[in-house]
């Protein structure tokens, strides 16, 4: 049974790569900006004001 259901899942996989392909890099973007923005959050909140500034000015 185990064997069946991971034959399958490959085979699903393997049937629509593209698809699983870019909703995984898209994953992986995601989590790396949200990595960024944990990382960095006073370095972020420095360009959000920043962003405030410029579009007051306008």
């Amino acid at each position: 049974m185990p064997n069946a259901i991971m034959r399958e899942y490959i085979a699903i996989v393997m049937r629509q790569r593209k698809l699983h392909l870019i909703m995984v890099v898209l994953m992986f973007i995601f989590a790396l900006f949200w990595a960024i923005l944990t990382a960095h959050s006073d370095w972020v909140a420095g360009w959000l004001r920043a962003f405030q500034n410029f579009l007051n000015n306008l």
